[in-house]
């Protein structure tokens, strides 16, 4: 069991970081569904915790803690973006989550299922690039002139 903590995706002012258990294990900079009252809205995670470190803790708070909803994307924001995030809801004085619910548009998040990040090196041991533009070289270098 594993006591999760997130970020939710929104610009409401919900407390900055909420707690849920679950039995999965769910990396740090995942993408979750979670329950928020009635609306199930997406978060990600910031620790990880086994329950069995903070047991009396969790006996003594006075809320329940909630099942962790279902696993979008594991692995989805690196550490570095979410330290990125921290620093600029400093320094604009807002939620983290707000933040990020501005930088990364809405159909990345609803399709991250579908997004697959090319990490590993290809069968010739050069590791695979995503480029801005897609296209052949020609056509991306004359699609970067025109900008």
């Amino acid at each position: 069991m594993n006591i999760i903590t997130v970020i939710p995706l929104t610009r409401s002012k919900l407390a900055g970081e909420l707690s849920y258990f679950t039995a999965s294990n769910v990396p740090v900079g995942a993408l979750v569904d979670v329950h928020i009252r009635t609306k199930t809205v997406q978060a990600i995670v910031t620790s990880v915790k086994p329950a069995s470190d903070s047991k009396s803790d969790i006996k003594r708070a006075s809320y329940t803690l909630k099942k962790l909803g279902s696993v979008k994307a594991t692995a989805f924001f690196p550490v570095s973006f979410l330290e990125s995030a921290h620093t600029l809801a400093d320094y604009y004085a807002t939620s983290v989550g707000s933040i990020i619910d501005k930088l990364v548009s809405h159909t990345i998040i609803d399709h991250a299922r579908d997004i697959t990040i090319p990490l590993s090196p290809d069968a010739h041991g050069s590791k695979q690039e995503v480029y801005a533009i897609q296209g052949d070289d020609t056509d991306r270098i004359s699609s970067w002139r025109s900008l």
